[in-house]
């Protein structure tokens, strides 16, 4: 993981979207929860599911994504949020502990602590 920073992805789509999708990025993803992981989001099970897979505690993570279900999933596992802002999802920023238009505001965040 890059900068010693474990990233997993939950995502509505197939896990052939997914596999597509991270079979063209540098990133890597471990582990990886589509639409198949029962329940989905807003639910705090797949956060939690990542927590247990990695060992760590909620506290301890941050739930990234650009809507509602995404900040909720974290919030209720017990996560700090982080809304990654466009133009359709302001109405969500009083939801997350923060928010930014990249994801350098949020290492900025991780990087202050």
């Amino acid at each position: 993981c890059a900068r010693g920073i474990a990233k997993a992805l939950m995502t509505r789509n197939t896990q052939f979207t997914a596999d597509f999708l991270m079979a063209h990025m540098a990133v890597r993803f471990d582990p990886v929860l589509t639409r198949d992981f029962w329940p989905v989001k807003p639910s705090p099970e797949p956060a939690l599911h990542i927590c247990r897979a990695w060992g760590i505690s909620p506290a301890d993570a941050f739930m990234v994504g650009d809507y509602r279900d995404d900040i909720l999933c974290g919030k209720r596992a017990g996560m700090r949020t982080f809304l990654l802002l466009n133009d359709r999802n302001r109405e969500y920023v009083g939801l997350a502990d923060s928010a930014g238009e990249s994801l350098a505001e949020l290492a900025e965040i991780i990087g202050r602590e």
